[in-house]
């Protein structure tokens, strides 16, 4: 099985910082044997929407897109 993982603490081009490498530990151990599991974070600079109304309708577009990439069976923007 293949899973798809959004999250919004991890920058898109932040893949070896402590926290998505500690995220990507604990969703590996405990997924089911043979699960692999994809981690994609927000374009840089995203992932503020908390504070601002505006950027969580950006950010949304971001990750609804990335979700229908990611079931289409597409390339994720590196």
């Amino acid at each position: 099985m293949k899973l798809f993982y959004q999250s919004m603490g991890v920058a898109r081009r932040s893949g070896a910082g402590l926290y998505a490498q500690s995220l990507k530990q604990l969703l590996t151990r405990s997924a089911a044997p043979g699960t692999t599991i994809d981690v994609y974070g927000l374009s840089e600079g995203a992932a503020i929407a908390d504070q601002y109304r505006y950027l969580e309708h950006v950010d949304t577009q971001e990750i609804l897109s990335n979700g229908l990439r990611a079931e289409q069976g597409g390339t994720m923007p590196s």
